[in-house]
């Protein structure tokens, strides 16, 4: 794949991912874009969009993300998400 060529989210933290040019004007795009190839990777049948996010309401994707966290430290922005919803 060529996304994970460039930056391979398998083993680092997709929260350093820079901008790639070449197909997205930001990394915000990229990072989508990123997103979208490797579900169509995982599963043909796997789409995204911000309109129809399907694919990641799955209680198993949140739990390989929560576990991911826990386990290397990536995706940190995501344990303030997690907090703002422990109750006292």
């Amino acid at each position: 794949m060529m996304f994970q060529n460039f930056f391979d989210v398998l083993t680092l933290d997709p929260e350093l991912m820079p901008a790639y040019p070449p197909v997205a004007k930001n990394r915000a795009q990229f990072a989508e874009k990123y997103l979208r190839a490797m579900l169509l990777e995982k599963n043909r049948n796997l789409t995204y969009s911000k309109n129809n996010p399907e694919a990641l309401l799955p209680q198993t994707y949140f739990e390989e993300v929560k576990n991911r966290l826990v386990d290397t430290g990536h995706i940190h922005s995501f344990s303030a998400f997690l907090n703002a919803f422990r109750m006292g």
